[in-house]
């Protein structure tokens, strides 16, 4: 008889636990079930429960197995109630503490301390009938309280934050040649135009690798590779590199990233950190993990059951759309304090199949697209190229509406003059332009330049000085530029430098393509480096050959092929101590890499970067 008592409150809780958490999870996170099947949410939630009733399990346990907490009046309940309170205080802690995490790994460590203390102590308290009514009514209230401080629309306090708020807005594989505010006359990106019409257009920018992650890191850091320890995708920052999320959150910031792509997964780059919230789920749930002892477990097996029920989901990467509707849903919560947001997007990125509603006219069937790219890529480029081209740019159009999206929500908000935008990608792509059709293997212009667009937020800057003179801007002055524009110093550790400090002497801009050890592809030569300008490039191999160039129009007139070799040969040899003076005075900074696990690996694989 009282097995059966015990295993109906282990039961009764479990279920009122995970009705709760289940509850509090897609109140944070609604509605992440837009587009998935209808179970989701009861599969959450008997997932959930399922996991509370493993832990009740083992509290409970230990409240009939330890002596002094045996002497509890009711062990099952005990070891239930310590059960349900210990993930949930352990969530509280993470809500109320700010600062970094050790600090909420101590609050932890204490709430595992406490928890028999807990159990003990409440299961005496719910022994009453009294304390069993107020706890009932104290749930209910706490439960109707998050729903409607989290669902409902909430307007921020009147005035606006003494700092601007923040928008990183991180392009991937765009290259700046195929925009209309770098001069393009084929593409259609309204979005972006009105962006660089209002604000500034860097006229020529490089990346420093051609690579989602390592690009990105330096945009978050203002750090080269070789400092911040991300050279390749699945390798992970360096423990002891600040980034901009984190100095943003010294000075009040609430800090956000809404990522497309499996590449930027935190655990695989450590690039969440300084993130309040860091959105790198490819699957329904969010980034918010509520109460980490059950629902990180919970989080995972429910994405693995989703994909069961909706096998068509696209696990490693989100459209412009689903990036966006997660961005303006944090966006829509009430902000105290000034913001930080970063959104990626992905969608330039290979396999370039646009939406049929923006695919080029007679190109809107998806099996048709992936024909035409397939006979583009068996005959290195000289078939279907202006198919191909237009399917990319089609791509970028489709993105472009989204950022729309943000930008006139900013607007409608009333925070568009009191934010400042800064619009980069973070590599180019190759289209066969030299002999590769996508990115990462080499280090000519296609491959590097990226487009840079700066819109100040109204604050009252002096022109650039990348537009005065018409230097060369590098993924590494977004951070410099940022804290400049906030009126807060640069590190003197930074590479980069803000594009607003007048003019820089800096001449060129230096690039390295490293070699993967899992890549087998016909494209990789190993590690390439470069350095270049506005005007001229040098590509130095391994083994010790080169590639010059320099576009004709640039040379004096009437120069014979013979005077240009012989020019040739001289800048060459200009540049080649430059670019080895670089080298040897790179860091050699040990990175955090982490072992790529098959999971990680698999996703590398099937975005086609190993």
């Amino acid at each position: 008889m009282l097995a059966k008592k015990n295993a109906l409150i282990y039961i009764i809780a479990a279920v009122c636990a995970g009705a709760i958490e289940s509850v509090i999870q897609f109140a944070l996170n609604a509605p992440f079930v837009n587009g998935y099947p209808l179970p989701a949410i009861p599969l959450y939630f008997i997932i959930s429960a399922v996991v509370f009733l493993a832990l009740i399990l083992v509290y409970s346990f230990i409240f009939h197995k330890v002596k002094f907490l045996a002497r509890s009046e009711n062990p099952a309940l005990a070891g239930a109630v310590a059960a349900i309170t210990l993930p949930f205080t352990i969530y509280l802690g993470t809500l109320l503490l700010p600062g970094p995490i050790y600090g909420k790994a101590i609050w932890a460590i204490f709430c595992i301390a406490i928890s028999p203390a807990l159990g003990y102590y409440g299961g005496w308290l719910l022994l009453h009938p009294y304390t069993r009514r107020a706890a009932g009514v104290i749930g209910i209230i706490v439960i109707v309280g998050v729903v409607v401080y989290k669902l409902l629309p909430l307007v921020s306090e009147d005035g606006k934050p003494t700092r601007p708020n923040v928008v990183l807005i991180t392009l991937d594989t765009t290259r700046a040649d195929h925009l209309p505010c770098y001069g393009y006359d084929k593409g259609d990106t309204p979005n972006l135009d009105k962006i660089a019409e209002d604000g500034y257009v860097v006229p020529r920018a490089a990346c420093e690798v051609p690579v989602t992650a390592p690009s990105h890191a330096s945009m978050l850091t203002g750090l080269s590779a070789h400092s911040h320890g991300i050279l390749l995708n699945g390798m992970y920052l360096a423990d002891d590199v600040p980034t901009l999320p984190e100095m943003l959150s010294d000075e009040g910031y609430e800090t956000a990233a809404f990522l497309a792509a499996s590449s930027l997964w935190a655990r695989d780059t450590g690039l969440n950190r300084g993130f309040e919230v860091y959105d790198d789920a490819m699957t329904p749930l969010a980034a918010y993990r509520p109460t980490p002892l059950v629902s990180a477990l919970t989080a995972k097996v429910f994405d693995k059951a989703l994909g069961f029920l909706n096998p068509d989901d696209r696990e490693l990467e989100r459209t412009a759309d689903e990036v966006t509707d997660s961005a303006l849903r944090w966006l829509n919560k009430k902000h105290k304090k000034p913001y930080f947001l970063w959104v990626h997007y992905f969608d330039p990125h290979d396999d370039y199949w646009p939406p049929a509603e923006f695919a080029p006219e007679g190109l809107e069937d998806r099996e048709k697209q992936m024909e035409i790219i397939s006979a583009w890529l068996k005959s290195d480029g000289e078939e279907h190229y202006n198919e191909v081209n237009a399917l990319y740019d089609a791509e970028i159009t489709y993105m472009d509406h989204h950022i729309g999206r943000l930008y006139d929500e900013l607007d409608e908000r009333g925070e568009l003059e009191n934010t400042i935008i800064v619009v980069v990608g973070d590599h180019g792509e190759g289209m066969f332009d030299h002999g590769i059709p996508f990115h990462g293997f080499r280090l000519y212009r296609e491959d590097l330049e990226i487009p840079f667009i700066i819109y100040d937020g109204g604050i009252e800057t002096p022109e650039p000085s990348c537009v005065r003179y018409r230097l060369m801007s590098s993924t590494l002055d977004v951070t410099p530029t940022i804290l400049d524009l906030l009126g807060i110093d640069t590190p003197d550790y930074m590479w980069g430098r803000s594009e607003f400090k007048g003019f820089n002497k800096r001449q060129y801009i230096f690039a390295t393509c490293f070699p993967e050890p899992l890549r087998e592809v016909e494209y990789s030569e190993g590690r390439l480096d470069s350095i270049l300008d506005g005007q001229e490039q040098l590509i130095v191999k391994n083994d010790g050959s080169y590639e010059y160039y320099r576009p004709l129009v640039t040379l004096p007139p009437f120069l014979s092929s013979q005077e240009y070799e012989t020019y040739k040969r001289k800048r060459v040899n200009e540049l080649m101590p430059l670019l080895l003076k670089h080298l040897e005075e790179l860091p050699k900074a040990e990175s955090s890499e982490r072992t790529i696990d098959e999971e990680t690996m698999k996703a590398l694989q099937d975005l086609g970067y190993l």
